[in-house]
């Protein structure tokens, strides 16, 4: 299972703590959190709080967003 979601506005620490725990709840042999076309400044967070080492969270950004 895959799971998509836009985030282009989510950077409080309240919402990081919830993507990354959601992100820990997937048990499933393949299943990701998607976090879709990030703002400039939300990828920036995510980097930050290091999203991309996350086992299952992938950060997409869809060219022309």
């Amino acid at each position: 299972m895959l799971v998509r979601e836009d985030v282009k506005n989510t950077s409080d620490s309240s919402g990081l703590h919830a993507l990354v725990q959601y992100a820990g709840s997937l048990d499933g042999d393949g299943d990701n959190l998607i976090l879709a076309n990030p703002s400039a400044m939300t990828a920036r967070v995510f980097e930050i709080a290091e999203f991309a080492k996350h086992p299952r969270i992938v950060i997409e950004v869809t060219s022309g967003e």
